[in-house]
């Protein structure tokens, strides 16, 4: 009988470079796609308050970019 989980040297636990690097994007993808509603919410909120204060929008500012919040689908 042959078991699965069987470990036989220190060297069945370490984790390859490409598995290691996989997690960590696959862990920042889903960070990713978790804050977007939380972005376009800010940038909702930030646009509402420039309007209510009546502050100008800077030249060059995020104000282009914020609301064209997209996550990246996995």
């Amino acid at each position: 009988m042959r078991r699965s989980l069987c470990w036989l040297a220190a060297d069945d636990l370490v984790t390859s470079y490409n598995e290691t690097r996989a997690g960590f994007i696959a862990i920042a993808l889903e960070k990713n796609r978790q804050a977007t509603p939380f972005m376009a919410e800010v940038a909702r909120i930030y646009e509402q308050i420039r309007r209510a204060m009546k502050i100008p929008v800077p030249e060059g500012s995020m104000k282009k970019t914020l609301p064209k919040v997209h996550a990246v689908y996995v």
